[in-house]
């Protein structure tokens, strides 16, 4: 089958945040392979992203957090948020640019935080972490659904403040 050239070209993706840290786990030996895919089996992922349009590029802003939460367990713990810069490409439809960004841009720049998470780990004490597979409708439903709930609080907001022009 011939591939159709999508709406938009991913031209690039760059880190502008990142962070490391190792807290040694106490029970095990770190070259046991059973506990450390235990171990990072247990971590929870919390993924935010926004897109910010300007002249000449949307930028993609996606951010991964790694047990990076109150309790984190031992092992990794991994921040990393980049910026990806799409050019539209062709006429296509508004709706068909924007599905098209949400759902293979998205694919990209996770894609491309995970090749930089198994970059950052790989030499690290329990070796590469892989990010593992991500359910992006999940991610895309539930981040709607904040967007959606956080405008109707600035919309509540925005009859009590005034705004001075620049």
């Amino acid at each position: 089958m011939i591939a159709i050239k999508s709406t938009f070209q991913f031209e690039q993706f760059v880190i502008i945040k990142s962070d490391l840290i190792f807290r040694a786990p106490k029970n095990q030996s770190s070259g046991d392979g059973n506990f450390v895919n235990s171990l990072v089996n247990q971590y929870l992922i919390d993924i935010d992203y926004g897109f910010q349009e300007n002249t000449e590029y949307i930028q993609l802003f996606m951010k991964i957090s790694i047990n990076k939460n109150d309790a984190p367990i031992d092992g990794y713990q991994i921040f990393a948020e980049g910026v990806g810069f799409i050019r539209k490409t062709n006429q296509a439809p508004n709706h068909e640019f924007i599905q098209a960004l949400h759902i293979s841009g998205l694919s990209m720049a996770l894609n491309q935080l995970r090749a930089f998470v198994v970059s950052l780990t790989n030499f690290a004490p329990l070796g590469k972490y892989v990010i593992p597979a991500i359910d992006l409708d999940s991610l895309i439903l539930g981040k709607n659904q904040q967007t959606k709930a956080r405008s109707s609080k600035v919309k509540v907001r925005s009859n009590k403040v005034k705004v001075k022009p620049k």
